[in-house]
């Protein structure tokens, strides 16, 4: 559901256009989710804007964007951001669905969720505790296993796109993940795309290590 505005020369725009697809997807998931089970989906974009803590503004632009793309049908009212899924954006959805049951688009899809949520944290200064918070705020708990959490958190460690502090009896990368400088390019060349960052480092060029991406698909 991108805006096309991905492949903008300058990093801040890129990661800001990013950020604002990825959200207005997550939004949309939770209305879609709010459909399924007979709940408000005004209550659920509240507490979507809420969970991830945006602000009405945002909320409006994330409502309109997904108008734009047919995906919502806005309603909005004075001071409160309203909007009714449309067939257009239940397919869409169920696309996503369907696009993460194969596990090599689950696993790049969760690897930019986890990078891209943590840039978006730092950038509101926050420094979370451990990648437990980024599960917690997921729209279906059932999105991703603990097992595909954890060891996408070990992936972004081993490759050095994030920091963490190593617990013994913690998965390493999961306790107080911070990006690093790689992983801030990752965000602005790549817009948080793991495995085309990688890529890109393993083309043959000054300082390119040809062994960075060897195991980005097998796993």
């Amino acid at each position: 559901m991108g805006s096309g505005e991905r492949a903008s020369p300058n990093g801040r725009e890129t990661r800001v256009a990013t950020d604002i697809d990825q959200h207005a997807t997550d939004l949309l998931e939770a209305i879609y989710e709010a459909g399924r089970a007979g709940t408000d989906p005004d209550e659920a974009i509240s507490a979507y804007l809420q969970r991830a803590g945006h602000d009405v503004d945002c909320g409006f632009q994330l409502v309109d964007l997904l108008a734009s793309q047919g995906l919502v049908k806005p309603y909005s009212t004075f001071g409160t951001p309203r909007a009714m899924i449309t067939p257009a954006g239940i397919q869409a959805i169920r696309q996503l669905v369907a696009d993460r049951a194969d596990p090599k688009v689950r696993s790049a899809v969760l690897r930019t969720e986890m990078i891209t949520w943590l840039d978006a944290q730092e950038e509101q200064g926050v420094h979370p505790g451990s990648f437990q918070e980024f599960a917690d705020q997921l729209v279906s708990p059932l999105a991703f296993s603990e097992r595909e959490l954890r060891g996408a958190a070990e992936l972004l460690l081993r490759h050095s796109l994030i920091d963490a502090v190593h617990v013994e009896e913690f998965t390493e990368g999961w306790i107080a993940p911070r990006l690093t400088v790689e992983g801030r390019e990752c965000i602005t060349d790549c817009g948080g795309d793991v495995g085309e960052y990688l890529r890109d480092r393993r083309r043959p060029g000054p300082g390119n290590d040809s062994s960075l991406a060897d195991d980005i698909w097998s796993t």
